[in-house]
């Protein structure tokens, strides 16, 4: 999706009429906050098994194009409540990070 798509569609059904990439004259931004796994993350997984990270993940990437401050709390390995091997799961993101998910106008 290119960032012009972005600005048209996503924005549009998150703020109604107001654009949340123009400037905003308090100097904040809206809070945006990604919860997921590896690709979330910025893991990028190839057919050949190998794991490589990326440097624009895509929260970053709609944070980024929509002006907004963006939270990523992707962790590789993470499941929705058991932990597969990983130091947490979904719901410890969610419990560990409420001051910030308090704070989210989109998650």
């Amino acid at each position: 999706m290119t960032a012009a798509q972005l600005k048209e569609y996503f924005s549009v059904k998150m703020y109604g009429d107001t654009m949340p990439y123009v400037s905003h004259s308090d100097g904040e931004y809206p809070v945006y906050v990604a919860i997921g796994a590896s690709t979330t993350s910025g893991a990028v997984h190839h057919k050949n098994g190998t794991v490589t990270r990326s440097p624009n993940n895509y929260p970053d990437y709609i944070g980024n194009v929509l002006n907004l401050e963006t939270h990523n709390l992707g962790v590789g390995t993470t499941g929705f409540l058991k932990r597969n091997g990983a130091d947490n799961n979904f719901c410890d993101q969610i419990l560990n990070n409420g001051t910030i998910l308090a704070k989210a106008k989109l998650v």
